[in-house]
Order: structure tokens, then C-alpha cells, then sequence
């Protein structure tokens, strides 16, 4: 039983810690009940988590009925993406054109596929880079059928970014768009198209003034969570840390960086704000975070109130000497060692 658990932990654990670098993300399941029937409403969507310069090295793979990993089934063209692209990759263009109506609009790329993506509700999904599992949403050896995770004729969709299944998911319910025509008149319309308030929020914070720990740089606090909510990752090395959340832009809010901590709880590795003037002192300090229309990117300085990556110079430092003449006749007899304080 132990061997067990500790293969189960290797193995998660190396999930967990590859796609901070890995890319691309599964954000959506799709098996819309359309009025076109059959395959049409089948798709996929998934996320540029950061600038793609080959989309080709990724691939999908759907687990049909608990039968296991069916390897790899569609390979993506050769592609460049931006950071923060929506994908969809559907069975029918018209189908799922005319479905979305103008939400069409919010994916970036929009690609067909064959009968490679034959998902049924009740299947899981792999995606792959460079032939390896990087992501996986559903259980492979389990047919779907009446678990939580079932989307017969509904969807599956990713509402935090950066989460793994089975976390920071949420579903429309099996059957729910049977009888559909549109998704701005469906009872469950799906989240990309259900709410326009809701968008990225890119984070960019420069660590030059810093020496960043080894569990790296995050952002959290207030609407985006605990002290680890978000991982940043600097891939490039320069410094410069990003990652992003989707929030609703009406909210306002707090939040704060914080340079390595160990768990969501440790508030002691947030940066210090005190008596700045883009913090806020009824809330523990913290930044104010702004309100945004549209997917937005925050730059900032770590522990500063500068208004993009640039920090500020660091303080010129002086060497100050201090005399102090012990033989003076108003100094006490029971002064024997001065101090400066």
C-alpha cells in the first residue's frame, strides 16, 4: 500500500509541476445537443497559457468509455499563438458557429477536426506536447456515465485557470442543452459565452530589487485567493515574473505578490506595502486591484508602487562615521560602551 501511495504522489506531483512551462491547456469539453444532431456539437477548448511559437507540438487524445488512453488521435497544425488565445476545435464550423452566435468571436483560432474528436459525455481527454501527457481531464479508466464529471449533451469547463482536474471545474449538467438552438437562450449557457464581465488578467511583476525563493514568485489575496492562488513563472530568466487568473473585471478588489511561499496560508512572504500609496491599509495593505472591460495585463515592481516593470533605482547608500568623546565631563562615570540606535 505504500508503494502505491508513493508512485500516486511521484506521479501526481510531476503532473502538477509541468505546465507552468507547458503552454497549452484543456479549458472546455464540449457534446452540445445541437438541432443539426449527430456530431455536430462536439468540440474542444483550450488556452495559450503563454506565446506559442508551434502549436504543432501539441496533440489530443480522447479515452472513449473507460477503456483507457487511446493515445494520441489529432495533432494541431503548425501555428503561432498569443498569450492568452482561446481555441476551439469542433466536429462542424456551421454548427457551432451558428450555436455561439457572436460569441463565435471570443476564439482566437477556430479549427476543424474529423471524427477524432468523438467524445460522448461521458469520456476523458488527453492533451499531449511533444508525444508526452501534459494534461488530462476525466479519469481514462472510468466511463463518465453518471459520475460528477458527466457532460452527455452539456460541457465541461475550466473556470480557474491554472487548476487540474478534478479541480476548478464546473459543468452544466448532462441533458442540459437538449432542445438548444442558441447558447445566448439556453438554460446553461456555456461560461465563455455566459458572462462578459468575467476576463484574463495577465500579471507581470518585476523581481529585480528581490532575491526570489525557491518556490518562485505568486500572486494572491483578496479576489484571487490564497497566499499560492496563482503560480508566475519566468521562462526567459529576466526577471520578470507573469501569470494570469480570470477574474470579474466589475469586482475590484485586493491582491498582493508574494515571493516563494510554502503554502496558501503564508502571508508572511507578501510584499510590503505599508504607508505606500498603492496599497490599502484596511486591507492588510494589500494592492487595489483595478477594474477592466476587457482582458487586461497588470505590470508591476515588487514591494513598489511603480506603474509597470520598470523599478525604481535603489537608494544611494552613505557611509556615516559617529564620534563620540567618552572623556567629555557630562558624560556619565557608568557610560563604558556607546551605542547608536
Amino acid at each position: 500500500m505504500k508503494k502505491n501511495i508513493a508512485i500516486f504522489i511521484f506521479a501526481l506531483s510531476s503532473v502538477i509541476s509541468f505546465p507552468s512551462h507547458a503552454q497549452l491547456s484543456l479549458r472546455g469539453v464540449i457534446d452540445f445537443d445541437l438541432p443539426t444532431a449527430g456530431s455536430t456539437g462536439k468540440a474542444l477548448h483550450l488556452r495559450a497559457d503563454s506565446a506559442i511559437q508551434d502549436l504543432s507540438r501539441f496533440a489530443i487524445g480522447v479515452a472513449n468509455n473507460g477503456g483507457g488512453t487511446d493515445g494520441i488521435e489529432y495533432v494541431f497544425p503548425s501555428l503561432s499563438l498569443s498569450l492568452g488565445d482561446d481555441i476551439i476545435l469542433y466536429r462542424d464550423s456551421a454548427a457551432i458557429a451558428n450555436y455561439f452566435q457572436s460569441c463565435f468571436s471570443n476564439f482566437e483560432i477556430k479549427l476543424q477536426a474529423s471524427n477524432s474528436i468523438s467524445q460522448n459525455g461521458d469520456d476523458a481527454i488527453e492533451l499531449f506536447k511533444d508525444s508526452v501527457i501534459i494534461e488530462t481531464f476525466g479519469d481514462i479508466n472510468v466511463d463518465g456515465t453518471g459520475t460528477s464529471w458527466e457532460y452527455t449533451d452539456s460541457w465541461a469547463y475550466k473556470d480557474t485557470l491554472g487548476a487540474f482536474w478534478p479541480n476548478g471545474w464546473i459543468y452544466g449538467g448532462p441533458n442540459c442543452t437538449d432542445n438548444d438552438t442558441l447558447v445566448s437562450t439556453s438554460s446553461c449557457p456555456y461560461p465563455q459565452c455566459s458572462n462578459n464581465s468575467v476576463h484574463v488578467v495577465t500579471f507581470r511583476v518585476n523581481t529585480a530589487n528581490i532575491t526570489v525563493g525557491p518556490n518562485g514568485i505568486y500572486a494572491g489575496g483578496g479576489v484571487i485567493g490564497g497566499a499560492d492562488a496563482v503560480a508566475l513563472s519566468d521562462p526567459d530568466g529576466d526577471g520578470i515574473w507573469e501569470g494570469t487568473d480570470t477574474l470579474d473585471g466589475t469586482a475590484g478588489g485586493n491582491f498582493i505578490f508574494l515571493n516563494s511561499p510554502n503554502n496558501s496560508g503564508d502571508w508572511g512572504t507578501k510584499e510590503s506595502l505599508a504607508g505606500l500609496p498603492c496599497s490599502d491599509p484596511a486591507n492588510y495593505d494589500d494592492r487595489i486591484m483595478p477594474t477592466f472591460t476587457q482582458d487586461t495585463t497588470l505590470e508591476f515592481c515588487f514591494g513598489t508602487c511603480s506603474p509597470n516593470t520598470v523599478c525604481p533605482a535603489p537608494a544611494v547608500q552613505q557611509n556615516i562615521h559617529f564620534v563620540v568623546d567618552m572623556n567629555s565631563p557630562k558624560a556619565p562615570a557608568t557610560w563604558t560602551q556607546p551605542y547608536v540606535s
